[in-house]
């Protein structure tokens, strides 16, 4: 362009460019008057840059470029009006990247991989939480028992498993199911640091007992304008 911004140096752009470019450039308009540049992210209505907004954006663009199948198998997981705790560790479990045994020898990390509740069998994903007696004992103190055994003789793996087990239930019930699947973990990790062995009546309490007190809080937080807002804490927050 010429010093004032306003037009371009025809002369220099024929020197750079062959025809076909030059005749691109030149006609290209530019402003009528000189503008001082500044940054923007288009993405944003303000144009500012965000990291909230960008984490957003890029679910958003998986989304659209994964299998509508897929989309719908983990849309059951992040729709689920649950703590974010747990929605987070549910997406753990389907992708089988909690630290049970069986994954940390694989990763060569030194320890006993036998089942931490019973130290029977090998400690999978796939054991811990369907396969388990403990387990077992769960999914029948909550009428899942039958609807487990059927899953269980035609999956193929824990993620085929657990969204089929998703897709087989109301969204009431999965909210519960998450909540127990939670629970099943935080109870397993008190035997192993804690040695305290919970009984199942105590692993379905806490599921359902977390996901109540979460609810009442999020019903409380639209029904209250928060003029001052204080943190508090919940027993949420505790587990």
């Amino acid at each position: 362009m010429n010093s004032d911004c306003l037009s371009w140096n025809h002369s220099v752009v024929n020197t750079l460019f062959n025809q076909q470019d030059t005749t691109a450039v030149i006609t290209t308009p530019l402003f009528s008057r000189p503008l001082v540049d500044t940054e923007l992210w288009k993405s944003t209505s303000n144009g500012e840059y965000s990291v909230k907004f960008s984490y957003r954006l890029c679910v958003n663009l998986l989304l659209r470029h994964a299998p509508a199948h897929q989309n719908f198998y983990w849309s059951s997981i992040w729709n689920l009006q649950i703590p974010p705790r747990v929605r987070s560790f549910m997406c753990r479990l389907a992708h089988q990247c909690l630290p049970t045994r069986n994954n940390l020898t694989s990763r060569s990390i030194p320890c006993d991989d036998s089942c931490v509740v019973y130290e029977l069998l090998v400690e999978s994903h796939m054991h811990l939480f369907f396969v388990c007696d403990k387990a077992k004992e769960s999914w029948e103190n909550i009428g899942m028992g039958n609807l487990i055994r059927e899953l269980l003789s035609r999956a193929n793996n824990l993620s085929t498993l657990l969204f089929d087990f998703l897709s087989r239930i109301t969204v009431q019930q999965q909210q519960i199911v998450a909540m127990v699947f939670w629970s099943l973990w935080k109870s397993r990790n008190t035997k192993l640091w804690e040695f305290t062995d919970n009984p199942t009546i105590v692993i379905i309490s806490q599921a359902k007992d977390t996901l109540y007190e979460w609810s009442c809080m999020q019903r409380a937080k639209l029904q209250t304008p928060d003029r001052n807002p204080v943190k508090t804490t919940s027993r949420c927050d505790k587990m």
